[in-house]
């Protein structure tokens, strides 16, 4: 019987868990394997981290847009500068009066989409819109029909001024 017995114990032995611990990358604590995840939705460690990845791309974002309207403020003062040259080196064209234009049709805004229409095109399926008030998540969202501001509106009528 003891050789049973010494068998078995040798079985429990080698079967016995292994616990590994591990680090948790966003905040350094040391954890369980099997605890990382609860740690994670505990501490809020993945939803600190995701707000943090989001403020770092807007700031890179809002660095990228500056630096890119600052190269386009200076390829206008570059193009001003070369055109201002040419016009003023042509001598006709200071001897031709003022430039005169006349719009044969009104455009106006319409209230509903805020696009602009000529009143002689406007037809029953001209304008979308969308009927429910815009919750501001994710940038806009119509509470009617679910979409983004920008999308399809979920109402189609006639422009109205």
């Amino acid at each position: 019987m003891t050789n049973v017995n010494e068998i078995n114990q040798l079985r429990r032995q080698n079967t016995a868990p292994v616990i590994s611990m591990v680090t948790c990358d966003i905040c350094g604590q040391r954890t369980r394997q099997q605890d990382l995840l609860s740690h994670q939705i505990r501490k809020r460690c993945l939803d600190s981290k995701l707000k943090h990845d989001v403020v770092c791309a807007v700031k890179c974002m809002a660095r990228k847009v500056r630096l890119h309207q600052n190269d386009l403020d200076l390829q206008h003062r570059q193009l001003m500068r070369h055109f201002g040259r040419s016009i003023t080196s042509l001598s006709d064209q200071s001897n031709r009066g003022p430039l005169t234009t006349t719009a044969t049709q009104e455009i106006i805004p319409c209230r509903k989409c805020n696009k602009f229409f000529k009143p002689s095109q406007n037809s029953p399926g001209a304008c979308r819109w969308h009927l429910g008030p815009i919750v501001h998540l994710f940038g806009g969202t119509c509470s009617s029909c679910g979409r983004l501001d920008y999308q399809n509106g979920c109402i189609v009528g006639c422009h109205e001024t």
